[in-house]
């Protein structure tokens, strides 16, 4: 039996569960294997995965034949349904097959269609429909090694890609021509998608809106771009200057990256969400930086942007870092300028390992300049 199998038959036996359906694209991955790019991060609404303590099933159109068997998991049945029948038919038609219409079953309650719910209460009276949302992200905490290689492969088109396009890159290129030059080099570097690229930190309003607005001398950029590996996220912010900027915010952001990288490296597993968080503060103020966001200073990371460990003022204090995680950090400072780093690290017991981030980028990077990558090939 694998850790997954164990993982999920667990979580049946834990929560008193005959069945798991799954179906957003992250459990989807996570237990068959597949990814479903179109999934986005919600519901796709047509592909389910069904999960017993004697059956493992993916439930999926039939176009996508032959995609699915590419990666399906080893013990995973695949099973098709053909337009006309609905999804939801075939989703239920399954159910009773497999004798669950009076089970208790776990489903992602956050994202589950109003239109599925409705179909399984109105076919099966007597079905239990159970939220497991954050077990389920609990599940896939811990990453095996072949999932940390394609959390690594995420940091890196990532890294490479920013590198990229800052180096070939000056004052008067446009936000708009910026962003495209961005997408472009990480899915150059290996990544499937670009999932988000927004590149004014603050700006909620306009953050992803690109203009055809000039970069001008002296001008501070933010990058925030994530990417997706076979499912698996990257997320990763860096700071640019259009033009060497003055001393003082020069120093703030060397503060505030030494600081970040001690934080990221002294993670250990069996920590407290909290206690992590609690000692980015610690580290903070030893640095001297007062004026900084408190509030809010990372996620866990894998097949969800943010998954359920969350780093900040109200962590749970009895939830662990698992050995084998990955947490995207992002402080931020406000004094003397908006200052906002992001990186992802695998923590593990062995030590930790900071993925995004292996070039140097301990001083603030200015337009055309080149920050070398160890491995990246042009």
């Amino acid at each position: 039996m694998t850790l997954l199998e164990e993982g999920a038959d667990g979580l049946l036996a834990k929560q008193g569960l005959d069945a798991i359906v799954g179906y957003t694209r992250a459990t989807l991955r996570h237990l068959s294997g597949v990814d479903f790019p179109v999934a986005g991060w919600g519901a796709e609404e047509r592909t389910w995965v069904i999960w017993t303590p004697t059956s493992r099933i993916l439930l999926s159109p039939d176009w996508f034949d032959p995609y699915v068997f590419d990666s399906v998991r080893d013990g995973i049945e695949v099973r098709f349904f053909a337009h006309p029948q609905w999804p939801v038919d075939a989703l239920v038609s399954l159910l009773r097959d497999l004798g669950l219409g009076t089970a208790t079953v776990g489903i992602e309650a956050e994202q589950l269609p109003m239109a599925v719910a409705d179909a399984l209460r109105r076919e099966f009276p007597a079905i239990q429909l159970r939220g497991i949302d954050t077990e389920l992200t609990q599940l896939r905490a811990a990453k095996t090694p072949d999932e940390a290689v394609h959390m690594l492969r995420a940091s890196q088109a990532l890294e490479r890609g920013i590198a990229d396009a800052i180096a070939a890159s000056a004052v008067g290129i446009t936000e708009r021509e910026f962003a495209h030059r961005l997408c472009e080099a990480v899915v150059h570097h290996g990544a499937d998608t670009v999932s988000w690229l927004a590149l004014r930190w603050g700006d909620d309003a306009l953050r992803m809106a690109f203009r055809d607005v000039p970069v001008t001398p002296e001008q501070l950029i933010n990058i925030e771009i994530g990417c997706t590996v076979n499912g698996y996220f990257g997320d990763v912010q860096r700071m640019v200057a259009a033009t060497p900027v003055r001393a003082e915010v020069s120093d703030a952001y060397r503060q505030l990256q030494a600081t970040h990288h001690r934080t990221m490296l002294g993670i250990r597993p069996g920590m407290t969400s909290l206690g992590v968080y609690e000692m980015y503060l610690a580290q903070m103020r030893d640095a001297g930086l007062e004026d900084w966001s408190s509030y809010f200073l990372g996620h866990a990371i894998g097949l969800n942007p943010h998954e359920h460990h969350l780093l900040w003022a109200e962590s749970d204090p009895t939830e662990i870092v698992p050995e084998g995680s990955f947490y995207s950090l992002e402080p931020a400072i406000s004094t003397p300028v908006l200052i906002s780093v992001e990186d992802t690290v695998h923590v593990t017991g062995a030590g930790n390992d900071i993925i995004s981030s292996h070039g140097d980028w301990s001083e603030l990077v200015v337009l055309g300049q080149r920050v070398e990558i160890p491995g990246a090939a042009g």
